[in-house]
């Protein structure tokens, strides 16, 4: 019996309930991560600052002032591949029906912390050069790897053999999953227009509940 994709309308629901039932969880796991960009920048930027200012009677401090800065948002960019890994382990662990709090999600995130940072920066890294390569490449790659992370948090596989995962579980399915995904990024884009930064607060797990279920429908519909 050929099995037949889930209705948007199914994969929006889903991820409706899931959102709903644990939101003081989510919401708490990114609102960690944006506690800690503001603990980062702050004093990155101050430094920022400061080195310039200084370095009007002392040159040396402009490099100190910049190289701290780029040090502090690299360290909140790194942190925030912990939160995703926390948020969609959370995800994931909620959709199973366990019961997870912010400090447990934010453990098990930490302990596959490594495995989503070099998927994640595998992916990146071969889609910009795919963007390079006159942009459409680019866009391919990145639908082919949409679901690098929920298959390092899941199937536990990292590396190169996430990656050919993802696309092997893209693969009849592009223009559904590229469809879904501007979707998302219109409506996200909207909502922030609409609410500025708590759109990612209060939706971001909302968004990624959609690309989970999506994702759970293609390892269904691949029979694995």
């Amino acid at each position: 019996m050929i099995k037949e994709p889930k209705s948007l309308n199914d994969l929006f629901k889903d991820a409706w309930k899931l959102f709903t039932d644990s939101f003081g969880t989510f919401v708490g796991i990114l609102g960690v991560g944006v506690l800690i960009e503001l603990a980062l920048i702050a004093p990155g930027v101050i430094l920022f600052v400061v080195g310039v200012i200084v370095s009007q009677t002392c040159k040396p401090w402009l490099a100190v002032g910049i190289s701290t800065f780029v040090l502090f948002v690299t360290l909140g960019i790194i942190a925030q591949f912990w939160i995703q890994a926390a948020l969609i382990w959370a995800l994931n662990h909620a959709a199973s029906g366990g019961k997870v709090g912010v400090r447990m999600a934010l453990a098990e995130g930490w302990k596959i912390f490594g495995r989503v940072f070099w998927v994640m920066i595998l992916a990146g890294l071969i889609i910009f050069g795919g963007y390079i390569l006159l942009i459409i490449p680019g866009v391919i790659l990145a639908i082919y790897f949409s679901f690098v992370v929920y298959v390092a948090v899941v199937e536990k596989k990292g590396g190169t053999e996430a990656l050919w995962r993802s696309k092997s579980l893209v693969l009849g399915h592009f223009w559904r999953v590229l469809g879904i995904t501007l979707l998302i990024g219109i409506l996200s884009g909207l909502a922030t227009q609409v609410a500025g930064p708590l759109a990612y607060l209060f939706l971001t797990p909302f968004w990624t509940g959609i690309l989970y279920y999506l994702y759970k429908d293609l390892k269904s519909l691949k029979g694995n």
